[in-house]
């Protein structure tokens, strides 16, 4: 029993580092290869550490379901007898449940940043991204603005 719990655990954690999306002024996603996108040239104004959440806070999603899972195994196997066994389990599959839920929450968070950018053209805009590429106050860049998609800043 213990090698199965330790097996769901571990299936867990590979599972969610997959669900962690790439956020980066360099990640597409299929949809936006092949669309037509307009580009303004513009300097980095100001950069804001910003936290990028990818779940839904106040929802429970896979990491909650495998999370009780694994505990009410575990909470199953390991204590109780008879009627404590389906106790412990029960408690086992609550506690792994939230666990799950805050890992998953974890494990979906990635810090990016907040570029405001004085375009050429005089325009102020802000366009949030992840971390890649890193930019600067004062450094020449380019946003892209596709037709779909999401608006980008890439060094120029």
């Amino acid at each position: 029993m213990k090698i199965l719990s330790t097996g769901l655990c571990v299936a867990f954690a590979l599972f969610l580092q997959g669900c962690t999306p790439q956020l980066g002024g360099h990640d597409y996603n299929a949809g936006e290869v092949g669309s037509v996108t307009s580009i303004e040239y513009g300097t980095i104004d100001t950069v804001k550490v910003i936290n990028i959440n990818a779940s839904q806070r106040d929802k429970m999603g896979s990491g909650a379901v495998i999370g009780g899972a694994a505990g009410a195994a575990l909470g199953a196997g390991i204590f109780g007898k008879g009627s404590g066994k389906l106790v412990s389990g029960a408690l086992g599959g609550l506690l792994g449940a939230g666990a799950g839920h805050l890992a998953q929450d974890k494990m979906t968070s990635q810090q990016g940043f907040e570029y405001t950018v004085i375009l050429d053209s005089g325009k102020i805009v802000s366009i949030t991204q992840g971390a890649e590429p890193a930019l600067s106050p004062g450094q020449r860049v380019k946003v892209m603005n596709p037709t779909r998609g999401r608006a980008r800043v890439l060094p120029a």
